[in-house]
């Protein structure tokens, strides 16, 4: 061979080593981009789904985005295993099938961080829910009373009440207060107009809160019952409701007091202002969780690759 025609051919070798290390550093990124975006995105995903307004009135749509979800996870899992069942075909040794082995990996790696996701998605996503966006929602949907009188309005007038505001001087009876203790204690106090006004003849109008009082009553803590300027409710729906009611039946009998629509609030200054801030710390909630899960995404990965790098250099 000719020197100019030997000089050809190693500067087309080295070209293509060139070339082809530049393809398979892209490949590398490309594939280690996708192991920390695609994790990422199923947890904001799912834990967005949880709490999306959209998503609260349409809870078919939500089912539909979460079950949509778990199976593209269940078929990032099967990809996993058939990744493996080349592999092992091969004699499942690293040296005889090392693009099968690290395709086995990559898929793996994948199932693992996109299962995690999904639980720690669904973890979070319904933590926060309750935490801050459930009572948002309901009361939301309901209707905004001011000035009530708790003396000269009963609970039957005010069923789709969300958020009230009571008359000026309104204030919570701790002397009458009482809780019920199952699990949690729950606590209940009622709420009466101002000190100038008769006792209403029936109670209907309660503050409550869980695990903020003792079963024996007379030491309500719950909300803002420490601020004399607070006068209202944000109403209390969910599934406590019912033993709140029981907290209630104690104090008619301790009491000789009457309830007979029993509407439960938890007392705060501002009854507006405190619903929007639920709103306001559970998108915090969402943002700053999906930054850490893709910072911790990131930081499994990264790990993982040099750990995966440092294996296959070193004798």
């Amino acid at each position: 061979m000719k020197a100019g025609h030997y000089g050809s051919a190693v500067g087309m070798a080295a070209g293509l080593g060139t070339a082809g290390l530049c393809s398979d550093l892209l490949i590398t990124v490309v594939l280690l981009t996708l192991l920390v975006m695609i994790p990422s995105g199923i947890f904001a995903l799912v834990s967005w789904v949880l709490i999306s307004v959209q998503l609260y009135q349409h809870p078919e749509l939500r089912m539909f985005l979460l079950g949509s979800t778990t199976v593209v996870v269940l078929l990032v899992g099967i990809a996993a295993l058939l990744a493996r069942g080349r592999w092992l075909r091969k004699g499942g040794r690293v040296g005889g099938g090392e693009r099968l082995f690290k395709g086995f990996a990559w898929w793996s790696a994948l199932f693992a961080l996109s299962l995690s996701a999904l639980v720690a998605g669904s973890v979070i996503g319904t933590g926060n829910y309750n935490d801050n966006f459930r009572q948002y929602y309901e009361v939301s949907t309901l209707q905004v009373y001011p000035d009530v009188n708790p003396a000269r309005t009963q609970g039957q007038q005010l069923l789709d009440a969300g958020v009230v505001t009571f008359e000026m001087g309104s204030a919570l009876d701790v002397n009458r207060s009482m809780g019920f203790t199952s699990k949690q204690t729950y606590c209940v106090a009622p709420i009466i107009a101002p000190s100038t006004q008769a006792l209403p003849a029936v109670f209907d109008f309660w503050a409550a809160g869980t695990n903020c009082c003792s079963s024996g009553g007379n030491d309500f803590r719950c909300g803002a019952y420490d601020n004399s300027m607070a006068r209202g409710g944000l109403r209390l729906m969910d599934q406590d409701a019912t033993n709140f009611k029981l907290a209630v039946q104690q104090a008619q009998v301790a009491y000789h007091i009457k309830s007979a629509h029993p509407l439960f609030f938890e007392w705060v200054s501002d009854p507006i202002s405190e619903l929007n801030a639920k709103k306001d710390q559970g998108l915090s909630v969402y943002k700053r969780s999906v930054c850490l899960a893709v910072g911790v995404t990131l930081g499994i990965v990264s790990i993982g690759f040099v750990y995966f790098w440092l294996s296959r250099h070193t004798d």
